[in-house]
């Protein structure tokens, strides 16, 4: 199980949604800890890359929000965002059922 945390911007974010995680693990006796994804999105984020990635034992993966930064530094882009017509949607078979 994983969070995705959005525009992250510096440890700090990372370090309160761990703290909030933990509390709630520990309220409902959750034994198999959640992991974070983080999403730079922003100049500020990228700055801080490395101390988002070492902010804390749950992080699994990190991505590049390119769109979001592009519109945070008001970049021109051709075509980010909106539907492609390439793109395809794989669904599961057993829909929203428990896995």
């Amino acid at each position: 199980d994983m969070f995705i945390l959005p525009m992250v911007g510096n440890a700090s974010d990372v370090y309160a949604v761990d703290m909030l995680t933990t509390q709630a693990e520990r309220a409902v006796g959750r034994k198999k800890r959640i992991g974070f994804g983080m999403i730079i999105e922003t100049p500020l984020g990228l700055s801080n890359v490395h101390a988002i990635a070492a902010a804390s034992k749950r992080n699994e993966s990190l991505h590049f929000g390119v769109a979001d930064y592009a519109a945070s530094t008001k970049s021109r882009t051709t075509n980010i965002g909106g539907p492609n017509p390439n793109y395809g949607v794989l669904t599961d078979i057993d829909g929203d059922k428990p896995r």
